[in-house]
Order: C-alpha cells, then sequence, then structure tokens
C-alpha cells in the first residue's frame, strides 16, 4: 500500500486481511494520504484492527471476506455462524463495514471431465455469484435486478 500511496494512488483495497499490530500502523500513518481498507474474516483479528484504529482515533473499512467455495480463506457463505461474525464486526468501534469481497480460487481447479475451460469458468462464476447473493440475503440485503438499474 506504501508503494501505491506514494506513485499518487488515493484509494486502495488490500484484498487480504492484516493480522498485526505492525501492518495496521503501517496502514494508519497512510491515514492521511488515501483511503484503505482491507479483509477480515476472523473476530480476532477484527477486534485488534478495532481496537488499533481506536487508538488512533481513525475508523477504517474493510470488506468481510467470504468463502464461495475454495476452502482456503474467508467466512463461509452458508453458515449462521458467518451471519453472526459480520454482526460483531458491524458492532466494533472505528470499524465500518464496506461490503463483502470473495476470491473464487477454486476455479483454479479448471474443468471436469466433461466441461470445457469456457464451461468451468461459467460454472464457477455463477456458483460465486449465487453464493454471495444468498450470503448478502443472509445479510438482510435486497439482491435482485432492480440494482441493476
Amino acid at each position: 500500500a506504501e508503494v501505491l500511496v506514494d506513485a499518487g494512488f488515493d484509494d486502495i483495497r488490500l484484498a487480504y486481511p492484516i493480522v498485526s499490530q505492525d501492518k495496521l500502523a503501517r496502514l494508519q500513518r497512510l491515514a492521511s494520504r488515501a483511503r484503505i481498507s482491507f479483509c477480515v474474516d476472523t473476530i480476532e483479528a477484527a477486534r485488534l484492527a478495532s481496537e488499533s484504529y481506536d487508538k488512533a482515533g481513525l475508523i477504517c473499512e474493510v470488506m468481510v471476506e467470504v468463502d464461495v467455495g475454495y476452502g482456503r480463506c474467508g467466512v463461509h457463505w452458508n453458515d449462521n455462524d458467518s451471519v453472526q461474525f459480520v454482526r460483531e464486526v458491524a458492532a466494533l468501534p472505528a470499524l465500518r463495514i464496506a461490503g463483502i469481497l470473495t476470491h473464487a480460487g477454486h476455479s483454479y481447479n479448471g474443468p471436469g471431465a466433461s466441461e470445457s475451460k469456457e464451461e468451468a469458468l461459467r460454472r464457477v462464476m455463477a456458483e460465486e455469484r449465487d453464493n454471495m447473493l444468498a450470503f448478502a440475503a443472509a445479510l438482510g440485503f435486497q439482491c435482485g435486478a432492480d440494482h441493476a438499474k
């Protein structure tokens, strides 16, 4: 993020969790020069960020990272504990949830025996879309065609 801010970028989203006080402090030093957000997917990391930003007198935007099938990181899209996690993060001081974010890394597995590469990508994209919309709906967001207008 520091290199990007030094190059003139003023809106940076780190698509991964920040889980150390040192890295949080480095991001806080950039707050006067750029809008910076990052992902959270554990309550421990969210609490650490909240405490750190609160002590610094800053508000930080975070994205909730959602696991839609890769199984590596993020809260699971179809789990009531994930909805509770979002509620807990939303209640923390100094954090503002800016949205949800995912990475469909399971697309790396490639096509199944009976599908082309394009079919496999379309399948994964549809799964990712449907799972994210289902998670957003579980959080109380209305998702539908009206948002496309």
